[in-house]
């Protein structure tokens, strides 16, 4: 039964694993397509939807970025800590030594973090911290800037949407700092006193 049971975990860390890979692509083209839409979006101007031939006000749809960009921050998050919840109840509270070998969907910041493992110990954990929290970092940067527009617009549901964004945009902040904090705690492990 133990068998079964840490084999449904393994089961579920390939999943998150997987989810986390696409919520990362998402935000990326999400973030990509929202800062085209702010260097281009002009009071009247519409963009449409393919296959419906659904037409949108254009900053209508700028000024759900901060929300739509906060929210798939917090799901990236979020399935980075179940990702790595369901390996320490497959592997145990050292699951960090083996999770590459158990990472079924490396993502391209994965990889790119594994060229910085003959680096220097100091640069290696700076890199780490260059990795997942700098990119939500930038995705997070790129919300606010998108907030401020909106904060001096007269977009059309500007006030429905700033309060929409403001409470995702607080969470996806904070879990940001912490995710920065325990990546930096971490590369500074404290000495054992016994």
């Amino acid at each position: 039964e133990e068998a079964e049971v840490r084999s449904q975990w393994l089961d579920r860390a390939n999943a998150v694993g997987r989810a986390q890979a696409r919520h990362l692509w998402i935000t990326l083209i999400t973030a990509l397509f929202f800062f085209a839409l702010g260097h281009s979006a002009l009071a009247g101007q519409e963009v449409s939807v393919p296959i419906v031939n659904l037409k949108l006000d254009a900053q209508s749809v700028l000024a759900a970025g901060p929300a739509i960009l906060a929210l798939l921050i917090i799901a990236a998050l979020g399935s980075m800590q179940a990702w790595g919840e369901a390996l320490e109840h497959y592997a145990g509270v050292n699951w960090s030594s083996v999770a590459d070998r158990l990472d079924h969907s490396p993502t391209v910041l994965d990889f790119a973090l594994y060229t910085t493992r003959s680096w220097p110990p100091a640069l290696n954990g700076a890199a780490k911290l260059l990795g997942y929290p700098a990119f939500l970092a930038i995705a997070l940067m790129e919300a606010l800037w998108l907030s401020r527009w909106l904060w001096l617009s007269t977009a059309p549901g500007r006030n429905f949407f700033l309060a929409v964004a403001a409470p995702l945009l607080l969470c996806a902040g904070t879990l940001l700092l912490r995710m920065f904090w325990l990546r930096l705690k971490g590369m500074f492990p404290k000495e054992d006193d016994g």
